[in-house]
């Protein structure tokens, strides 16, 4: 198995299809296979966020979208991507009327995170349900921190369901992450804010 960083938009569908089979109902999940094709293009082009992806014979079996600058990203794709944005977010409210205030908040709710703190955040992890190999999500989360850990960044981040998420949970707080506080969302989800240090060496 090979790591690293995505650069070819040819394996944007793979990605896809691994998010679609590892996340089938998921909110972003609901908006389309157009959005999400949008959405991981975004995070191969902006300049301070980035997708490892995991990789079999050529195959993409795993991947990690992360950035160092979320609220900005959000700016970015919705600049640059914003028809088709508006196109898929107006299909995925006709499915569900309900969702168009989440998709705001989708879009918008990261600049509220704003800190002084140098930190990355994983947007998104996910593994191809159909191989048979362990252990790739953890080496991607491996990869990042070896990435980051003589930079001034100081931690990684990351969000997840509180409850019915045993799995996610257990990974997280496998791979080193911690919880440091636990929010409602607007929709009543409780979630686990994660965190997990880099080390940092002074130049």
């Amino acid at each position: 198995m090979e790591i690293q960083k995505a650069k070819d938009f040819h394996e944007v569908e793979q990605i896809v299809a691994v998010h679609l089979s590892s996340f089938p109902s998921f909110f972003l999940t609901s908006l389309g296979k157009g959005f999400l094709k949008y959405l991981y293009k975004g995070f191969m082009l902006h300049p301070d966020s980035g997708i490892l992806v995991a990789k079999e014979e050529s195959r993409v079996v795993g991947f990690l979208a992360y950035s160092t600058e979320l609220s900005k990203f959000y700016a970015f794709i919705l600049r640059r991507y914003f028809f088709p944005f508006t196109w898929y977010g107006f299909l995925g409210v006709i499915r569900s009327p309900k969702s168009v205030l989440r998709i705001i908040r989708a879009l918008t709710y990261p600049s509220a995170k704003k800190t002084d703190e140098k930190y990355i955040e994983i947007s998104s992890i996910a593994v191809d349900l159909n191989v048979q190999a362990k252990g790739i999500g953890s080496e991607l989360i491996k990869h990042l921190y070896e990435m980051f850990k003589d930079s001034e960044f100081q931690v990684i981040r990351l969000e997840t369901d509180a409850e019915n998420n045993e799995a996610a949970n257990t990974f997280y707080q496998k791979n080193g992450f911690e919880i440091e506080q636990v929010s409602t969302s607007p929709e009543g989800r409780r979630m686990n804010h994660y965190s997990k240090e880099v080390m940092y060496r002074m130049p």
